[in-house]
């Protein structure tokens, strides 16, 4: 970062209006990376078992997993991007079985609502969508109760989510976000008692390991409250794209299958009109138009 980091644009596209087009500094970035390693070794749990290198396949789903005509997984793709870490970092419901309502947990048989058979269609594909996530959500949490005991065990300990979280924002490249990372150590200065105190039994790293109980790091209250209204504001934004992206036909990864291309060019362009005329002036409508998250991207930028 110190090297090769320059000022850009931040790559989620829907955020720069809401971040006044300004480009992001890297040496905030930084800033919050050398705050990371400050907190990091009190984030670390006491017990060895949630300190285990652990080897995880890094998107797991079906189009990754082969199957034999016997029904029995025969093989793995798409490991490019696994690591080994400690097993407290890489707890969790891969994201094709993960219901986002359902985090951290929360373990109740779903039901579909009393007045289903009322719904449109609309409604009704949408209640029926996030009924099977919740169905699968727990059939993954089930199956790895039974044959992965110490997962479970981890994944049920208060405080290892965020702290997976705040790892993944920090190792992640920079892509000219810099209100993720920093809210979350915003977090951990506000939770930071919480988040240090182990109620393991196991207490048998060396000697000298002990959390210390002050934070390291601080920040004002205006400062903080600043980067949590935007990072509140961002996650808002967030929703409304994938609602954006659903009505065009497009994936979060920018994939439109083939038969579908020429639908969705037309509701993008239909889409892009409204933001034309809903501007509120020329210089608002240059700015929406030259970021405008579905035209082709600047591979230089």
């Amino acid at each position: 970062m110190k090297q090769f980091g320059y000022p850009r644009f931040p790559f989620d596209r829907h955020h720069r209006e809401f971040l006044d087009y300004q480009k992001s500094s890297a040496d905030e970035h930084i800033k919050h990376l050398e705050m990371y390693l400050q907190i990091a070794p009190h984030l670390m749990p006491k017990t060895h078992s949630l300190l285990q290198p652990t080897i995880r396949h890094p998107d797991l789903q079906p189009h990754n997993i082969f199957v034999s005509d016997e029904f029995k997984v025969v093989g793995l793709i798409d490991w490019q991007h696994c690591s080994v870490l400690p097993l407290f970092l890489q707890i969790g419901v891969p994201k094709y079985w993960q219901n986002t309502s359902d985090e951290p947990v929360i373990i109740a048989k779903p039901t579909l609502p009393t007045n289903f058979e009322q719904l449109d269609e609309v409604e009704k594909a949408q209640v029926m969508q996030e009924y099977r996530q919740r169905q699968l959500h727990l059939l993954y949490l089930g199956g790895t109760t039974r044959f992965n005991p110490n997962h479970m065990d981890a994944y049920l300990i208060k405080g290892l989510p965020f702290k997976r979280r705040i790892f993944e924002h920090a190792s992640a490249p920079w892509e000219g976000d810099n209100i993720a990372l920093k809210a979350d150590l915003i977090l951990a200065t506000q939770n930071w008692n919480g988040l240090t105190a182990s109620k393991e039994n196991e207490t048998d790293l060396p000697e000298g390991s002990e959390v210390e109980t002050e934070c390291p790091i601080v920040f004002s209250k205006l400062e903080a409250d600043e980067c949590l209204r935007v990072d509140l504001l961002l996650k808002g934004v967030d929703s409304d794209m994938a609602g954006v992206r659903e009505n065009i036909g497009i994936g979060s990864d920018g994939w439109v299958p083939n038969e579908e291309y020429e639908g969705a060019v037309e509701r993008n362009k239909y889409i892009r009109q409204q933001v034309i005329d809903q501007a509120v002036d020329n210089m608002a409508r240059e700015l929406s138009l030259r970021h405008y998250p579905f035209d082709d991207h600047d591979e230089d930028e």
